[in-house]
């Protein structure tokens, strides 16, 4: 992989900022720093309007309104709608995000495969066999993108979308 020492970091900051999330939560952000959002968005207006209902219900997040993922992503809270960023905004660099390339299963592996070394050397909170095991069950469902545990929704009630970094910092710089 091009930069083990960039999803190394990223691994022990994910870990750090979240110090109750499940392995599923760290895989996830792990798809969302290979994949992005993932899916082409086919209404911007309907996903905007989406967005506006969801970013009423959600509490603010808590600390940066812009999470960096390990790659090109990030993760905009939609707390940022009360921080003067419209729906119609994030909405748009949804949609430009969902068109850009992304990684690919190889990508995803080699992330994975750093996760398993740090596991395997104690840096995490999780054993080298809970890794295997899980990413075994994952990789047999071909890496489908996963929801947070109920633990982190509970403890975090996370409301965001991602884009691409250069999005993000238009959004918010």
């Amino acid at each position: 992989m091009e930069n083990c020492a960039a999803t190394r970091a990223f691994l022990l900051e994910h870990c750090r900022r979240y110090p109750v999330l499940r392995l599923r939560d760290v895989f996830k952000a792990l798809h969302q720093s290979t994949f992005g959002c993932g899916h082409l968005i086919d209404d911007p207006s309907a996903a905007a309007e989406y967005i506006r209902r969801e970013a009423d219900g959600c509490a603010e997040c808590g600390g940066p309104l812009t999470e960096a993922l390990d790659g090109d992503y990030c993760r905009v809270h939609l707390a940022c709608l009360r921080h003067g960023v419209r729906a119609e905004t994030l909405s748009h660099f949804l949609v430009l995000s969902a068109k850009a390339p992304t990684g690919g299963e190889a990508q995803l592996e080699q992330r994975l495969a750093v996760l398993l070394e740090m596991a395997a050397g104690g840096e995490l909170p999780f054993t080298a066999e809970q890794v295997r095991q899980e990413a075994a069950v994952w990789r047999a469902a071909g890496f489908s993108p996963l929801h947070h545990s109920q633990a982190f929704h509970k403890a975090y009630a996370p409301a965001y979308r991602v884009v691409r970094k250069e999005y993000g910092a238009r959004l918010l710089p």
